[in-house]
């Protein structure tokens, strides 16, 4: 008698669901792209289009935050965690269009979304320093 739902697939059967949660470290937010890339097989309009709008407004809330401390000298330092959290924006991209969603979308949400994130990370530093 042969042993009837033992059949599965091991990967499958031990793969976790993809929970996308509040990020703020670039390494988290990449990792957290590359899985959704790698281990998504089945897409909608819904399904992986919102896990990686949720991705993108945490990585401009970060650039937002950066922005706000971009002052004198932390700037260097601000500077370059800059130029990680726009890679994440590059990677968002090419994980946008391998699911086939309209790249102007994308486009259009960086764009405003950074020029939104520069105009409140200015005012906040306005109000802090």
């Amino acid at each position: 008698m042969g042993s009837w739902g033992e059949n599965f697939d091991e990967e499958l059967k031990n793969q976790e669901e993809i929970e996308v949660g509040v990020r703020f470290g670039f390494k988290g937010m990449s990792f957290l792209i590359d899985r959704i890339v790698e281990e998504t097989r089945e897409y909608d309009d819904k399904h992986p289009k919102d896990d990686l709008r949720f991705i993108l407004f945490n990585d401009l809330f970060i650039i937002a935050i950066l922005v706000t401390f971009s002052y004198n000298i932390l700037m260097i330092v601000t500077l370059f965690f800059m130029l990680f959290y726009g890679y994440i924006l590059i990677q968002l991209g090419k994980a946008w269009k391998r699911f086939s969603y309209p790249m102007w979308q994308y486009r259009l949400m960086a764009i405003l979304g950074l020029i939104v994130a520069v105009a409140v990370g200015v005012v906040a530093q306005i109000l802090i320093f």
